[in-house]
């Protein structure tokens, strides 16, 4: 299984915590590794980025960018 990192916005960094993630500030932004979850087809949310924000309880409106990991 794949993993993305997420760059969050550093006003994220208080839920961040919260929810337990391991993280890095980096540039000004708040740095998440997480598992990259298969796309469901048939899911509400069709962007694959916000799909997978929502799947994970994380607020894309957060996110700066997210980018595939190996």
């Amino acid at each position: 299984m794949n993993n993305v990192l997420i760059h969050f916005k550093t006003s994220y960094l208080d839920q961040i915590k919260k929810f337990g993630y391991d993280y890095k500030i980096v540039d000004n932004e708040v740095d998440v590794i997480v598992p990259n979850l298969d796309y469901d087809y048939n899911h509400s949310v069709m962007d694959p980025d916000e799909q997978l924000c929502y799947k994970l309880g994380l607020d894309y409106d957060q996110v700066n960018c997210i980018e595939l990991v190996s």
